[in-house]
């Protein structure tokens, strides 16, 4: 199979001959249209808001998290764009606090399944009611075959985050869930953290990040307004769930160059992919999108 292309949502074994051919030439055709000087075609989906989108790798599955706290996945195959809530607000405060979203794709599945990771902040219900920070965590697979697949959502576990630092942005890879605060970036191992107690590293970045991404291998990756940072994730701890981190030094990083653009967008980086030659991903600021 060609290296560019992205693996199939099952088990090749799965699919039929017809049914591999046709997947083969709509990712085909997608490429080819990209690096056509005739412009790509697109399709709107509407005037509503939308406070995340993620485009599954293979391009069928969309994404999108609306301001109403839920999230909805868009099938791109289908000529209507066919669309349904895939997680829904597990409370009426759920409904109001949904802040940030990241996704991490299982790539050891043969079947397509991943991570969604929904932070929300602290609120005060109708009646008064204040309610902490807290993290859900969700798995998303893949149900059916073909054409009749879906996605379905099962919630895995709830981490309450109480603290008045709420992470401005969250990027999550694995078992790794970085949470980027005010002046650190957290670094949580979901698995093995509690609302009582975390799992933590944390980096002190040497400058003030406007994006970040958990990179395979132990690494995150920072950019500020002028510069691509990637640090090494430090020695995780085992704290207290309501203790704050106490500032010791800059974190030193192991790489910086220069910013290939300003402006970082929503969405700004893409998922990140890796393969034997390294670790890919695609950067979209004011001046375009670079890979």
């Amino acid at each position: 199979m060609c290296p560019w292309l992205p693996k199939p949502e099952e088990p090749l074994h799965a699919y039929s001959t017809s049914e591999l051919e046709q997947w083969m030439v709509n990712r085909i055709r997608a490429r080819n249209g990209w690096n056509s000087a005739t412009p790509p075609r697109h399709r709107q989906m509407g005037r509503g808001q939308f406070g995340g989108i993620f485009l599954i790798p293979g391009g069928r599955w969309l994404l999108t998290r609306p301001i109403a706290g839920v999230v909805i996945v868009y099938d791109l195959d289908t000529p209507e764009m066919k669309s349904k809530t895939l997680i829904s607000p597990m409370d009426d405060l759920d409904i109001h606090r949904a802040s940030q979203m990241a996704i991490s794709i299982d790539d050891r599945s043969p079947t397509l399944k991943f991570d969604v990771a929904l932070a929300s902040g602290s609120f005060a219900g109708p009646l008064g009611q204040g309610t902490e920070p807290r993290l859900r965590m969700w798995r998303v697979i893949l149900s059916g075959h073909g054409q009749n697949a879906e996605l379905v959502a099962e919630h895995i576990t709830s981490i309450a985050i109480p603290s008045l630092n709420i992470p401005k942005l969250i990027s999550l890879n694995g078992e790794y869930l970085a949470q980027m605060k005010v002046d650190t970036i957290e670094i949580l191992k979901w698995t093995e953290s509690t609302s009582s107690t975390h799992t933590l590293a944390v980096i002190f970045p040497e400058e003030i990040p406007e994006w970040i991404c958990v990179l395979p291998g132990g690494k995150l990756l920072s950019f500020s307004s002028s510069n691509m940072i990637i640090y090494d994730i430090p020695q995780f701890k085992c704290v207290s769930a309501s203790s704050d981190p106490t500032f010791a030094a800059i974190t030193p990083h192991s790489w910086k160059i220069p910013c290939c653009g300003q402006d970082l967008k929503m969405g700004g980086i893409s998922l990140v992919w890796s393969n034997d030659d390294g670790v890919s991903f695609t950067v979209s600021t004011q001046d375009g999108a670079q890979a």
